[in-house]
């Protein structure tokens, strides 16, 4: 076995996975978001060096795979090669050291026993920070992780040996033999806030923030508080939790945790002489007794349980009917009241069902017990667990059973009114529960507000909310924010005109959808940037989408820069009234960028604005590729005016960043049009930022090209490029870059030319690379086509499409996209031909 470090970055991320369970190839890429062909090649490697055992005694399909002792001792070794390698002194004031990040999967260091096992790390390193300054608000900002397995174990930094913690003693300090043994202790967690670049990189040593930072999501987005994790955190999910308890005293603590203003359903046992139930629940019964009944027959039947139950001088029930409402609801009093607590004791499977299927129609939320079995239920309660108003579904009965794969789970943990909370496979963080002492959190207290539009929309969405959320002193300006989001999605317009002129912000938000045209006209100037967002695109006109874009995010200027490109395709006369823009400072990038855009489709009088436009846009090019193709388009012959044009954008744009798109599409074009030779560096600089069809008639020999040199051999295994979709390209296709169109020559490459694949290290770019070197050799045999790695009918692309089995349009779910695209469209058009 190999000791120190795991080199195959897919092989360390899947062994890591598999510490925590068995897993099929599709779960490992479902959940690591890793291609099939990847997740398959790293198992087979893992397989045969005995770190890695699939259980396919019953076939090799869907077969779990699982860590071997060899695996885990495998892992073990990578962390102690990271203690080697990065810890050679502790700094003063060093608490915490990143060894290893892979995705959301972290191993640190630490000097100290960490507080919690719900990590809070600083945003930035921050062990060499100055002070904070007296008028700091004190937010930090930071990252939330959860710790991993049996916590953390402690090791001796100089001989790697496993040794016990540092000890505290009765006055309280650490005695840690620092002079003796230095000791680091390893610490796996898991990132929870993922979705936002962390800068922080492996060997850097931090302090723990001073002040907690807002909780992501997923632990802070729910408006009730279920318990408190170690630190006294309060942990308040959102809703849509599965629960699985067996002990009654914790299913009513958990309960009662979540169910202020929520109805509650369970086995309550509440000293009422009479249960109640609500009357509405019959009609769901009847539709269960008769399921064929039609509709005017099941409300005759409904119309006459209700007038005997809720006034007692309707006709009586049958005693058949009696008796199946005793056996499946108990001895109970029906109401036509609302009814907040359900008891369950006495209720049938099927009176459960019935139960359920009403509360899914109320707009209450609600809290609740399954207390029979789910098998044969699934359906029903993955309904109500994504219904969007139940916070927690507890299910009693027999051993746990997965109902979704997205919601939180909730176990019984150690000690009395404590549970654990799995926010993922493998990460429990334990909960002390809150109980009834206090369960609602107040928004309007909360000193932080949404930075932008976009945020908000995140928040209103339950996604992950990034670390940019303000602080805001102001207590007022921050409740008034608050009171707006809370009108949302209807909006309220009574308390937007009453607060517009006092605090403008809460007036946009709350503004109703079909007010935002004119609340923008009056307070737009006032919003800060970032908040044009809540502009309902398929409301404005051209001229309040172009000078709406500069107070807008990033998504919502390329969906109002696509509406402008296709206005002005429909109607080109519409850009004349909106031309006088091209001069305002703020609008005229994005008003030039939507006129290029379109440009494919304007008449010859309107060359001066294409023109005018280019200049504009190549001083801050926005959507470079998309302009590029419109402006030049491939296959289309350009006159001696756009020729001239092309030039002039390839010398300007080498005043832009040498590694962006636009600056290496004009070095291609200078050194095509001039004949020069272009040089390995630049080849590869196209290949790592243009599109891939743009560059796909010269694959062959830019990969060649490649293969010769040995560092360029390290860039192309750790670069996944879809090769065999670049090179065995139709005869005939235009391709090229814009401006500069060829015709691609098929495959010409044979495999001795591409010997040097073999030697290639591992990484994500060797494996389409081996399906273009066998597919081209099993051509050259005549041999069947292999089983591809990146798809599986990657060898058709070198044989003649005349021999090729009917491609349906279900091949494009699977493998690589581009693969599969140039397999059903090949397939198409030779059947058109025949």
């Amino acid at each position: 076995m190999s000791k120190g470090r795991i080199r195959s970055g897919y092989q360390r991320r899947i062994l890591d996975w598999l510490a925590d369970g068995g897993g099929t190839v599709s779960d490992i890429s479902e959940q690591l978001e890793l291609r099939m062909p990847h997740v398959s090649l790293a198992l087979r490697q893992l397989r045969d060096s005995g770190e890695v055992v699939r259980e396919d005694q019953s076939g090799i399909r869907g077969a779990a795979h699982r860590l071997t002792t060899a695996g885990l001792d495998r892992l073990q070794q990578d962390s102690l090669h990271r203690i080697k390698k990065y810890i050679k002194e502790i700094p003063v004031n060093g608490e915490i050291i990143l060894l290893s990040r892979d995705d959301s999967t972290l191993l640190l260091g630490y000097v100290n026993e960490p507080p919690s096992p719900l990590i809070h790390l600083p945003e930035e390193d921050n062990l060499f920070d100055s002070a904070p300054s007296d008028d700091s608000n004190g937010n930090e900002g930071g990252r939330w992780a959860v710790v991993r397995g049996n916590g953390i174990v402690w090791y001796d930094i100089d001989s790697l040996q496993r040794v016990e913690p540092p000890v505290k003693t009765d006055a309280g300090t650490l005695v840690d033999w620092s002079q003796q043994i230095r000791k680091i202790g390893l610490v796996s967690a898991r990132l929870l806030d993922n979705t936002k670049m962390w800068k922080i990189t492996e060997g850097t040593w931090l302090k723990s923030p001073n002040n907690n930072s807002q909780l992501p999501p997923v632990l802070g987005n729910g408006e009730h508080i279920l318990g408190h994790a170690p630190g006294d955190i309060e942990i308040s999910p959102p809703l849509g939790i599965h629960g699985h308890l067996s002990s009654t005293i914790l299913r009513s603590l958990t309960l009662s945790s979540l169910s202020q203003n929520a109805i509650v359903i369970g086995e309550l046992r509440e000293n009422e002489s009479t249960r109640l139930l609500p009357l509405a629940i019959l009609r769901e019964w009847l539709i269960r007794r008769h399921p064929r009944i039609d509709a005017n027959r099941l409300n005759e039947k409904w119309n006459l349980l209700y007038q005997y139950y809720a006034t007692n001088k309707g006709t009586s029930p049958s005693i058949s009917i009696k008796r199946e409402l005793l056996a499946d609801f108990g001895e109970v009093k029906w109401s036509d009241s609302t009814v907040q607590h359900i008891e369950l004791n006495g209720v049938s499977e099927n009176g459960g069902i019935c139960i359920y299927n009403w509360i899914l129609s109320q707009p209450s939320e609600f809290v609740g017990e399954w207390n029979w079995p789910t098998q044969n239920n699934l359906i029903l309660l993955r309904r109500i667990i994504g219904s969007g108003s139940c916070r927690i579904l507890i299910t009693t009965k027999g051993e746990f059973s997965e109902i979704t794969k997205s919601n939180l789970l909730l176990f019984k943990g150690t000690g009395m009114a404590r549970v654990n909370l799995q926010i993922e496979r493998g990460i429990l963080l334990p909960l002390s529960l809150a109980g009834n002492k206090r369960t609602v959190k107040s928004s309007y207290s909360s000193r932080f507000i949404p930075a932008n539009a976009a945020e908000l929309i995140q928040f209103m969405n339950g996604e992950q909310i990034e670390q940019s959320f303000s602080v805001e002193s102001d207590y007022q300006f921050s409740s008034q924010i608050w009171k707006a989001i809370d009108s949302l999605p209807e909006g309220d317009a009574d308390y937007a005109n009453s607060v517009e002129r006092e605090n403008p912000l809460a007036a946009w938000i709350s503004s109703p959808k079909q007010n935002r045209i004119q609340c923008w006209q009056r307070i737009g100037a006032e919003l800060a940037s970032g908040w044009a967002d809540l502009l309902p695109i398929e409301l404005c006109d051209n001229h309040l989408l172009i000078t709406a874009i500069a107070k807008a995010g990033d998504g919502w200027m390329e969906d109002a820069v696509s509406q402008l490109k296709s206005n002005f395709m429909i109607h080109n006369q519409s850009i004349i009234e909106v031309e006088y823009l091209l001069k305002d400072k703020k609008a005229k990038s994005f008003l030039a960028t939507a006129i290029l855009l379109a440009s494919e489709t304007f008449p010859p009088e309107l060359c001066d604005i294409i023109a005018e436009s280019c200049k504009i846009w190549l001083d801050a090019p926005h959507f470079s590729c998309q302009v590029l193709q419109a402006l030049f388009p491939l296959g289309k012959e350009l006159d001696d005016e756009r020729m001239e044009l092309v030039m002039k954008c390839a010398k300007a744009s080498q005043s832009h960043p040498r590694d962006s798109v636009l600056a290496v599409w004009g070095e291609l074009i200078v050194r095509l049009q001039s004949r020069v030779a272009i040089s390995i560096d630049l080849v590869r600089k196209a290949m790592q930022v243009l599109p891939h069809t743009w560059w796909s008639g010269w694959s062959s020999e830019w990969l060649q090209m490649q293969l010769s040199v040995s560092s360029s051999r390290r860039w192309l295994s750790e670069n996944y490029k879809p090769w065999p979709a670049l090179i065995c390209r139709p005869v005939g296709e235009y391709v090229g870059i814009p401006g500069h169109t060829i015709i691609h020559k098929g495959l010409v490459t044979n495999s001795e030319s591409l010997l040097h694949i073999l030697l290639l290290e591992e990484g994500q770019g060797k494996a389409p690379l081996l399906d273009l070197y066998d597919s081209i050799v099993n051509a050259e045999k005549d041999n069947p086509i292999h089983k591809g790695r990146i798809h599986p009918l990657v060898g058709y692309l070198t044989k003649p499409v005349e021999t090729w089995p009917s491609i349906a349009t279900d091949i494009l779910q699977q493998g690589d996209c581009e693969v599969s695209a140039l397999l059903y469209g090949r397939s198409f058009r030779n059947r058109i031909e025949q």
